[in-house]
C-alpha cells in the first residue's frame, strides 16, 4: 500500500500541508508495523513508541508533534485506532488484511488479534434489524490474560 500517496491525497482533498514532519511519522510508523509478531498479528503502538523509532533516526521532532499528527493519519486512513490504554491511544497500521477484532490485557498490555466470522454475522443481523448501513466497526474485549490472572492464584 502507498501510504505516503494516500496521505499526500488526504492533506490535499483537507486543505492541509503535507510536511517533513508528517513524512517523518509516516515512515516511523511503518517501521514500527514491520515488526510482525507472528502469534498476536501486526504490531500495535502508541505515540511514545513513534517518537522513540524517530528518535533513532536522530530526528528533533518533539513528542507533542507526535500527538497531534497521529490523528491525522487516523482520518486519513492510514492508522486506526485499537483501543486506549493508560489513557492513551494504541493504534495500528491499516493494511489490505481481513478485518480483525482485538483483545488486551489491561495489566501487561498484551494486544491479541482475533477474526470470528459469527461475531461479524451478527453484528451484520443487528444492522439489518435496525435498518442500519455499517461503514466500519471496532471490537476490543479489554481484562486480564493468563499470565497475569495467574500472578493472583
Amino acid at each position: 500500500m502507498n501510504y505516503l500517496k494516500k496521505l499526500r491525497d488526504y492533506l490535499e482533498r483537507s486543505g492541509k500541508k503535507m510536511t517533513i514532519e508528517r513524512i517523518e511519522i509516516l515512515n516511523a510508523v511503518v517501521k514500527i508495523s514491520q515488526n510482525v509478531d507472528k502469534e498476536n498479528g501486526l504490531k500495535h503502538f502508541n505515540a511514545k513508541d513513534v517518537h522513540a523509532q524517530i528518535k533513532l533516526d536522530d530526528s528533533p521532532l518533539s513528542l507533542a508533534t507526535v500527538y497531534r499528527s497521529l490523528p491525522i493519519l487516523a482520518e486519513a486512513r492510514i492508522i486506526t485506532e485499537v483501543a486506549k490504554r493508560g489513557g492513551k491511544m494504541i493504534y495500528e497500521l491499516v493494511t489490505d488484511r481481513a478485518h480483525h477484532d482485538h483483545i488486551i490485557c489491561n495489566e501487561c498490555g498484551l494486544i491479541i488479534e482475533f477474526e470470528n466470522r459469527e461475531i461479524e454475522r451478527l453484528q451484520e443481523e443487528v444492522c439489518r434489524k435496525y435498518n442500519f448501513e455499517m461503514t466500519d466497526h471496532t471490537l476490543s474485549i479489554s481484562g486480564r490474560c493468563a499470565v497475569c490472572r495467574a500472578k493472583y492464584l
